[in-house]
C-alpha cells in the first residue's frame, strides 16, 4: 500500500489519475496478493480510513484547500497504526498482558455463612449443654475467574460465655473431600490432602486455637507437589469456581463448651471472617442463641365439690424463657390409680367425666419450647368430691315411669332428662329378695331401659330406683300371661 501511494503521488502531481487509482486500489490491491500467509485482520477502522483517504485524494486533486483535511486523516491513521503495533508487541512478548489467548485478570470470590445450634423462635432458644457445634461455610462462586489458592478463616470466642476446655476441632471439607479429625479436645492440627490426579496440587489445612484469647484460625493453602511450596500458577488451586457438583464449596466445624454460670436469657453470639487469597476480609453473619435454663411451672385451677359428673378442668402456667409448648394433666381417683386426663396438648381446659360418689385429685405438667419439663409436684393442684344433686332428684322422682303394669314379659323404666350421675335399678319380691339389680348412666335411664321378666314368677314386686342416697319405690305386678 505504501509503494502504491508513492507512485500515485508522483503521477498525481501532473494528472488526476491518483484519484482513480486510489478508488481502484480500495477495491483490489495487487500487492496484497504477494504478502506472506500471516496477515493481520483488517479492522473496520482501517477500512474507513482507507476509503476516507481515497476520497480525500480525489478532493485534493480537484480542490487544493482540502489538502489540509487530508493531512489530518493521515496523522490520525499514523497514530492508530502505532497503537496497533504496540498492542501486537504486548500480545507476543508479555504473558501477563490481556491478549487474544484469553489470559486476563483473575480472582476468587466467596460468600460465607456461620451456622450454630438450631433453636426455637426468632431468638434461637436452646438449653444449656456440655458442648455445642458451629460450622462455617465458604464458597468460591461459579462467577469467579480462578480457583482459590489460600483461604484464611478466623473466629473469636467470648471467654465469658464459652468454656474452651471443652473445645475441639471437628471436621473440614471442600468439594467432595471431607476430613473428620480424631480426638474430642483437639486444639491444633495439620493435614495434607493430595488433590491429584483431579488437581495437580496438595492442599495443606491447619487449625489452631489460642487458649489465652479464644481466637480460632484455619488456613487452607495450595502447594506444588514436587516442591511443597506455595503454588504460583494462578489456574491451579485447591478450590475451583463452583459448579453443579459443588466443587467450589467448603466448610470447617468445631465444638465448644458453655460456661455453667450463665442464666436464662443469656445470649451466645458468634461470627467469623473469611479471606480468599489477597481479597478483603468478609465478615459472616452473627449467629445468636438465647439460653433457657429454667423449667416451666403450671397448675390446675381449684375445683369445688360438684353435684354433677361433668367437670370443667382448667389449667395454666408460665416460663421465664422460651415459653410453654404443651401441657399434660393427670388425675387420681379415690387415691388408687393415677391416670392421664389429656397429654401433650396446647389447650388449657377440657371436659372431664367423673363417677358420682368418687373423690378426685388433679395436677398438670408443662413442657417448654426447648423441651425442659416441669418436675412432678409434691402435692396435687386441685381436688373435688363428685356427689349427686339430691334435691333435684327429690323434686323430679314423680316423673319416673314404669310400664306396662301389669308386666307381661318386659318392663320399661324411664326418667326423662335424668340428672347427671348413675342410677341403681332393683326388682324385689314381696319376701324382700332381690331378683334383679343393675347400674345405669343418666343417659341410659333418660332414654329408657328394658328389663326382661319371663324368668320371674307371677306376683307383686317392688321396683327401686336409687340415686345417691335417695330411693324411689314403685309397686308392680308381673303376670307373664298374654291377655285373652
Amino acid at each position: 500500500m505504501r509503494a502504491t501511494s508513492i507512485a500515485a503521488d508522483i503521477v498525481g502531481n501532473v494528472l488526476p489519475i491518483g484519484c482513480a487509482y486510489d478508488i481502484l486500489t480500495q477495491l483490489w490491491n495487487p500487492w496484497d496478493a504477494v504478502k506472506p500467509d500471516r496477515v493481520e485482520t483488517e479492522t473496520t477502522f482501517d477500512k474507513t480510513l482507507g476509503w476516507a483517504a481515497a476520497i480525500g485524494g480525489c478532493v485534493d486533486d480537484l480542490i487544493p484547500p482540502a489538502k489540509l483535511l487530508m493531512m489530518g486523516f493521515q496523522i490520525g491513521q499514523a497514530i492508530y497504526e502505532g497503537y496497533q503495533k504496540n498492542e501486537e508487541c504486548h500480545r507476543n512478548f508479555d504473558p501477563l498482558y490481556k491478549n487474544r489467548l484469553g489470559v486476563k485478570t483473575v480472582s476468587s470470590f466467596d460468600p460465607n455463612e456461620m451456622i450454630g445450634p438450631s433453636g426455637f423462635g426468632d431468638q434461637n432458644w436452646i438449653q444449656i449443654s456440655k458442648r455445642i457445634t458451629y460450622t462455617i461455610l465458604f464458597e468460591n462462586k461459579s462467577s469467579a475467574t480462578a480457583p482459590a489458592h489460600e483461604v484464611y478463616i478466623t473466629d473469636s470466642l467470648d471467654l465469658n460465655n464459652y468454656d474452651i476446655n471443652e473445645f475441639g476441632f471437628n471436621s473440614f471439607g471442600f468439594g467432595d473431600t471431607i476430613i473428620t479429625l480424631g480426638g474430642n479436645n483437639l486444639k491444633k492440627f495439620t493435614v495434607d490432602v493430595d488433590m491429584r490426579p483431579k488437581i495437580e496440587s496438595i492442599a495443606r489445612v491447619t487449625g489452631n486455637l489460642d487458649t489465652l484469647t479464644g481466637v480460632i484460625n484455619w488456613h487452607f493453602k495450595s502447594l506444588t507437589p514436587s516442591t511443597m511450596s506455595i503454588e504460583e500458577d494462578p489456574f491451579i488451586g485447591f478450590l475451583p469456581p463452583n459448579n453443579s457438583e459443588h466443587a467450589g464449596e467448603g466448610f470447617v466445624s468445631y465444638m465448644t463448651g458453655i460456661k455453667e454460670n450463665l442464666t436464662t436469657n443469656s445470649e451466645l453470639k458468634n461470627k467469623a471472617t473469611i479471606v480468599f487469597d489477597a481479597n478483603k476480609p468478609i465478615v459472616t453473619n452473627e449467629y445468636t442463641n438465647t439460653l433457657d435454663l429454667d423449667k416451666p411451672q403450671s397448675s390446675v385451677k381449684q375445683l369445688e365439690a360438684t353435684t354433677g359428673n361433668y367437670l370443667t378442668l382448667s389449667w395454666g402456667g408460665d416460663d421465664l424463657g422460651s415459653g410453654i409448648q404443651e401441657y399434660s394433666v393427670f388425675y387420681l381417683e379415690n387415691d388408687t390409680l393415677l391416670q392421664p386426663v389429656i397429654v401433650n396438648t396446647t389447650e388449657t381446659s377440657t371436659l372431664f367425666v367423673a363417677n358420682v360418689g368418687s373423690k378426685y385429685k388433679f395436677y398438670s405438667l408443662a413442657t417448654d419450647n426447648v423441651s425442659l419439663k416441669e418436675d412432678d409436684p409434691s402435692v396435687y393442684d386441685a381436688s373435688t368430691h363428685v356427689t349427686v344433686d339430691a334435691k333435684e332428684f327429690s323434686d323430679r322422682k314423680d316423673e319416673i315411669q314404669i310400664f306396662p303394669n301389669p308386666v307381661k314379659g318386659e318392663m320399661n323404666v324411664i326418667l326423662p332428662g335424668a340428672s347427671e350421675g348413675v342410677y341403681l335399678v332393683e326388682l324385689i319380691d314381696m319376701k324382700g329378695k332381690s331378683c334383679f339389680s343393675d347400674i345405669y348412666e343418666c343417659r341410659s335411664i333418660s332414654r329408657g331401659i328394658k328389663i326382661k321378666t319371663e324368668q320371674f314368677s307371677p306376683g307383686l314386686y317392688l321396683v327401686r330406683v336409687v340415686y345417691g342416697n335417695n330411693v324411689e319405690t314403685r309397686k308392680i305386678r308381673i303376670s307373664n300371661k298374654p291377655e285373652k
